[in-house]
Parts: structure tokens; sequence; C-alpha cells
């Protein structure tokens, strides 16, 4: 058995030597060390920085889960986040270990970029790719953030790994579906990943589609990795998946012919030019464009299979345009807001195509001269990737103190209350979360709040210029000082000019 363990432990070593011995494999190395270390700095800054509304919902829930404290979560949020960040919470009660989970994840899916980008086109393009999306900046930003936004590109880059491993093995095709069910129930949107495979097995199999047992197998294997939360939502909630109330509304919009007018259906699209600053900007365009033109061109040869280069440049410029695609349609019928961080799946992609770009430009050049082409592309690279570190940082360092202010009224009520009190104010999750009380919002006007002071019969109320309270709130306590007490005032950078949140308590 020791010689067995020694052997395996040789032949390890062994796959390891020759592995480094690649210097690409050094390079990639080089790159998921970069990755995690910024993503490293960037957790060591913001470890204890307050929860956004989002944030709170999120994790008032895990803290509910693990502690038995008051929750407020919205109906549409799925669960799988706070009963994980709960276990968390248990093992260590604090939002360290989630936020370092955070850090993880956002490597992981720097990894899985490479793995893709490998897979579909070669190692230079692959590493080219991982450093970039090791250096965008919304994905860096909401990596310090308690929301699953960055869970959405991870679920995306590892189904799409397996699912390119598909005809090595039909085991790695079922993974890559149990993946897919997994995501949506996390975060929703990975239900685009879903109909992108779709399209693009429909393009490249056709009527072979339907006659392959595996992907009927797949399909049955996504059902039953979905069935057990379909069954919990719909005993909790009356509904298969939190989000359908929003798609529902959505869907009501548009029957009713209410949509956004033409011009706001490309608002996705005018958002690239910040997300991704100016010399990424055109080599993602200069490349979509070109990219998409070899594809039109030979649409016969994808759709005859009959060119694996062109197929996997089909595959990327599918993957981004139904990731924007769908948030755009969804936003012009369902008049919500345009957030950058829901499009975050498509980046590993759009970063392949500035990769790919970028090598076209290098071969060029190169046919003049090697070195000017060396030049070229190394400054485009380092000034696109110190670009959006910069960019990144700035955001980070921006929002650290943001609701500071709530963070110190809520700590402050926990301290100097009962846990069976209740608190009047706006700022629903990030309060009740902070306090451990029960949080509930303002009625809409002053009648009905004053009627309500002896059922509800509260503690405190806060009000804060974070969550705008209904605008008589801010005259009331001036004009019942004999109900109230102006307990605590907190100011923005503790400057007494500005006046952020206030613990008023009731005395009757």
């Amino acid at each position: 058995m020791e010689e067995q363990e020694k052997e395996v432990k040789k032949s390890l070593k062994e796959k390891i030597k020759i592995w480094l011995k690649d210097p690409y494999n050094l390079v990639i190395l080089g790159v998921i060390i970069f990755a995690f270390a910024i993503r490293l700095y960037y957790f060591s800054l913001t470890k204890n920085q307050p929860l956004w509304w989002d944030e709170a919902e999120y994790f008032s829930k895990a803290k509910s889960i693990a502690i038995g404290t008051p929750a407020w979560i919205g109906p549409i949020r799925e669960m799988i986040a706070p009963y994980f960040w709960g276990f968390l919470y248990l093992i260590w009660p604090s939002e360290i270990l989630a936020r370092f989970f955070q850090v993880l994840i956002s490597t992981t899916t720097v990894v899985f970029t490479y793995s893709i980008g490998k897979r579909l086109f070669n190692k230079k393009i692959a590493i080219l790719a991982a450093l970039l999306m090791a250096s965008y900046n919304i994905h860096l930003f909401f990596t310090v953030r308690l929301l699953v936004y960055i869970w959405a590109p991870l679920f995306y880059v590892l189904a799409i790994f397996f699912f390119l491993k598909r005809d090595e093995k039909n085991i790695y095709l079922y993974v890559s579906a149990a993946i897919i069910s997994f995501g949506i129930v996390t975060y929703f949107s990975t239900a685009f990943l879903l109909i992108f495979l779709l399209v693009f097995l429909l393009t490249i199999e056709k009527k072979e589609f339907f006659k392959k047992k595996r992907n009927y197998i797949a399909f049955l294997i996504f059902l039953l990795v979905l069935l057990p939360f379909v069954t919990y939502y719909m005993v909790k909630i009356g509904a298969p998946l939190p989000r359908f109330a929003q798609v529902s509304q959505s869907l009501s919009h548009a029957s009713e012919g209410k949509i956004l007018p033409f011009a706001n259906w490309f608002d996705y699209l005018s958002m690239l030019p910040r997300l991704l600053l100016s010399f990424l900007l055109y080599i993602f365009i200069f490349g979509f464009l070109l990219l998409l033109f070899k594809i039109v061109l030979g649409m016969d040869l994808i759709w005859k299979d009959k060119s694996i280069q062109l197929k996997n440049y089909y595959f990327v410029l599918l993957w981004i345009f139904m990731v924007i695609g769908i948030y755009s349609v969804i936003y012009v019928i369902g008049g919500d807001v345009v957030y950058d961080a829901f499009i975050m799946p498509a980046f590993p992609a759009i970063f392949l195509v500035c990769s790919i770009t970028l090598f076209w430009v290098y071969d060029l050049v190169k046919k003049h001269s090697k070195s000017l082409a060396i030049l070229i592309v190394v400054l485009l690279i380092v000034l696109s990737v110190y670009s959006q570190l910069k960019l990144g940082g700035d955001l980070i360092k921006g929002k650290l103190t943001s609701f500071d202010e709530i963070r110190d009224a809520g700590n402050y009520i926990k301290s100097v209350s009962a846990k069976d009190i209740v608190i009047y104010s706006q700022a629903l999750p990030v309060l009740t979360y902070y306090s451990e009380r029960k949080v509930i919002s303002f009625p809409a006007n002053e009648s009905e709040f004053e009627e309500n002071l002896s059922i509800v019969n509260p503690k405190y109320m806060v009000l804060t210029t974070y969550e705008r309270s209904p605008d008589w709130t801010y005259q009331w306590a001036q004009k019942n000082l004999d109900k109230v007490n102006l307990e605590k005032t907190y100011y923005y950078n503790n400057d007494v000019n500005q006046p952020s949140t206030q613990v008023i308590s009731f005395t009757v």
C-alpha cells in the first residue's frame, strides 16, 4: 500500500514538472495568481464594509437561518445563497467567510474562462481572455459585494466547459445540464444559458438533435435537479420559481402594448463604452464585426458542421448575443432597469473576441515588423488591463463607506433595546440585518401612521437619506416633540453639515 502511494506521489510530481515546462502553463498560473491576489487585496479592504439593500436582503435571511433573527427579503430572491451563507455564518458569525467565498467564485470564473478559450481556440487567446476577465472592473466590484451577480458567470463558464467536452463522454453533457438547472434556482439568468446552448445544438445537429439519446437523458437530469426546488417554491410562494412574478409582469406589459420606445432598445449596448473603456471597446467592436462577417459568409459551413473554427466563432458570438439580447428584450417589454451586473455572463465571451482581435492585429503587423507587432499588442494589453483595474479600484474604494450610518444606527439600537421591539424605517433589510429587530415601512400618509401607533407600538423610527421615507416623516418628529426623542444623528464622513441618519425613539 505504501509503495502504491509513493508511486502515485512520484507520478504526480512528474506530471507537475512536465506541466510547468510549458511556458504557457507558467503564464496562466501567473494570471490566476494575479487574479486571486487582486481579489484578496480588495477583500482585505472591504471585508467589514456595510451591506447595501440587496446584500442585506440576502444576508438578513442568512443570519435568520443561522441564528433566528428577523429577516427582510423580497419574494423574488432565490434562496440558495441565503441558505449557503447561513451555513457559513454558523461556522463564523460574520460576513467574512461569505465574502471570502465570493473571492473564490470570482477567481474560479477566471480559471474556466481560460479553460473554455483553450478548448475553443488556443492557449494564447485563452490566457489573454483570462487576464482581461481577471482585471474586469465590474467583476472586481461585485466580487466584494454579497450578491449573486458573480455566481451567474461562474455557472455559465462551468456549464459551457462541460458542454464543450460532451463528445468525449456523455457524462459531461449530463453534468452541464445539472449545473444549468442548479444555476437557474441560484440566479435566474442562467436560464438564458439553456436557451443559448439549445439554439447552438439545433444549429449544429439539426434533426440529429432529436435522435440522440444523450440529449433526452440530459434534459431528464435537468428536470430532476430542478424538481425539488420547484416543489419547494410551489409550496412556499405558489410559483415554480421566484422570478416568475417578474416574468408575468413583463408579459402583461407586452400584451398591453406597454413597451419602451425604440430609442431605448439598445440601452444595454450603450453601456459597453463605460464597461469596456476606449481601448477594449474599439478592439471588441472591430473583432465582433469581423467575426460576424466571417460567420455570415461561412454560414453554410457552420450549418454543415464543416469548419470547427467558424463553429467556434459562432458559439462565442451567440453566447454574447443571447445574454445581452434576452436582457434587452426583458428590459424593453418590462420597463425595468438597465444594470451592468446583469450582463456579466457575456464578458468571458466578449474577452475571447477581444483576444482573437488582438492576435489578428499582431499577425497583421508582424508581416512588416515583429518587434512593432509585439510593442503594439503589449501596449494595448497593458493599457486595457490598467484602465480596468483603475476603474474597478475607484468603484470599490468610492463605495467603501456607503450605508455606514445605517449600520451604526442598527448596531446602536441592537445594543440598547429588547429583541421584540418594532422599528419604523424605509431602510428595511439593512436596518433589519444590523439591529436584529423587526423593521416595518412607514405608511404612505401621516394619518394612517398615527392611527397605527397604538397598534404597532414602535420603539424607534429611523430616518435616512439612503432610503427616503415619505415626505411627511421628516417633519413629523419636529411637530411631535412630546412623543419622541432624537437619540442619535449620524453624518456622512462625520461631517456635521451633512446629516445622514437619525435614530428617534418614542417616549409614549
